[in-house]
Formats: C-alpha cells, sequence, structure tokens
C-alpha cells in the first residue's frame, strides 16, 4: 500500500513539474510573439503574422534580408547554423544595432524581440549592411 502511495507521489510532482516547464515554455513563445508583433509594425507590416510559426519567419526574412525564402534555410542541416547567424546579424543592422547586439539575438531572440519591438530601436529597412553600418557609426 505504501509502494503506491509514493508511487503517486511521484507522479504528481512529475505532473507538476512538468506543468511548470510548459507555463515556462509557453512564457517564451507568447514573449517572442508579442516582441516580434511590435518588430512588424515598426517595418510597416502586419503583427498578426507573428502569430503564425512559418509565416512569421517569412516575413521577418522579407524584412530584413528583401527575400522571405530565405527563412527556408534555417531548416536544412548544418547550414541552418550559418543560416541562423546571418539572420541575427541582419535582423540586428536593420532594426540599428551593431554586431554585439547580433549575438545576443542569435542566443535570445525572445529577448532581443521584445527590446527590438519596444525599444527605442528603428527599423531601418533592408539595405546594404556597409550603408546600415554607416548610418549607426554617425550617430
Amino acid at each position: 500500500m505504501s509502494d503506491l502511495f509514493l508511487g503517486l507521489i511521484g507522479y504528481s510532482v512529475l505532473a507538476f513539474i512538468s506543468m511548470i516547464i510548459f507555463a515556462v515554455v509557453l512564457l517564451f513563445i507568447v514573449l517572442h510573439c508579442l516582441g516580434r508583433a511590435a518588430m512588424f509594425r515598426k517595418a510597416g507590416e502586419t503583427p498578426w503574422a507573428a502569430w503564425v510559426p512559418f509565416y512569421s519567419d517569412y516575413i521577418m526574412c522579407k524584412v530584413t534580408m528583401k527575400h522571405g525564402y530565405y527563412f527556408l534555410f534555417g531548416y536544412i542541416p548544418f547550414v541552418g547554423w550559418i543560416a541562423n547567424i546571418v539572420y541575427a546579424v541582419e535582423t540586428a543592422l536593420s532594426f540599428g544595432q551593431g554586431y554585439v547586439f547580433a549575438a545576443l539575438y542569435f542566443f535570445f531572440p525572445w529577448i532581443c524581440d521584445m527590446i527590438l519591438g519596444f525599444g527605442q530601436a528603428e527599423y531601418m529597412g533592408t539595405r546594404d549592411p556597409e550603408e546600415q553600418l554607416e548610418r549607426i557609426f554617425k550617430k
């Protein structure tokens, strides 16, 4: 009888931990989408697109790199790492940030989307990276 009771407690604790993990992951997804919706608003796109999984990546690549289909490179094995680094750099440059912010964006996109969307970063458009750097450092 006591083994059954201890087993039920163990499963209850496991279920509680699973619900906490699920809530934290859901919170990160919501923060990511809210930040991205604000970024889309700054770029002149429709904010609801941030809530649609693959379409959001398409719009983000269209806003930052002129061609939306570039998001597909992020899903190719081994190429995806390089594509996501380029994606982070182009996103940071399109919103007037530098390479340090791009590194942060690569590792913490849900936080950086909130910073770019709700912060004072302005959308600079899809320009040549050298031209964007000149605009950043002239300020």
